[in-house]
């Protein structure tokens, strides 16, 4: 459908055509992010310690655990990866909901049940992210998955 250069309806879906890029990139962004700190996590404990602040949880930080958390935060920015570009996908856009949601009840386990971290900067920003993402991957369901 064409929209003349004025009036709202060209302005709606300019915007809506804008939003849909910008949460787009912030996809790939976050896939980006979530990938070179999978590779991080082979080199130093540091950044698993950053997203799991707290004594307790700094206590049962080893390579190990560094490692696995490496590799599923591989394995989950891969699948959003390819979401982020497949979003009419029914499969790939439960499985990057899924990965978000899990992520999501992950931290809060950890936060609130185990009490293995303290609510600072790392844990803060992994729930905001897998939270809203979840929020608007619900919202957005079926825009991108109908037609």
């Amino acid at each position: 459908m064409e929209f003349s250069r004025t009036g709202l309806s060209w302005f709606v879906a300019r915007t809506f055509s804008l939003f849909i890029r910008y949460i787009l990139t912030k996809y790939v962004q976050t896939s980006s992010i979530a990938l070179s700190g999978s590779i991080a996590t082979y080199h130093s404990t540091r950044s698993t310690l950053l997203t799991y602040p707290g004594p307790v949880a700094a206590a049962q930080i080893n390579e190990l655990t560094a490692h696995i958390y490496g590799t599923w935060t591989c394995l989950s920015g891969t699948v959003r990866l390819y979401a982020a570009y497949k979003l009419n996908n029914p499969e790939l856009y439960s499985l990057a909901l899924c990965t978000f949601v899990i992520a999501f009840g992950h931290f809060v386990l950890e936060w609130l049940y185990f009490k293995r971290v303290k609510a600072e900067k790392g844990l803060v920003s992994a729930l905001l992210v897998s939270s809203g993402s979840i929020v608007w991957m619900i919202a957005q369901r079926k825009y991108y998955l109908s037609g």
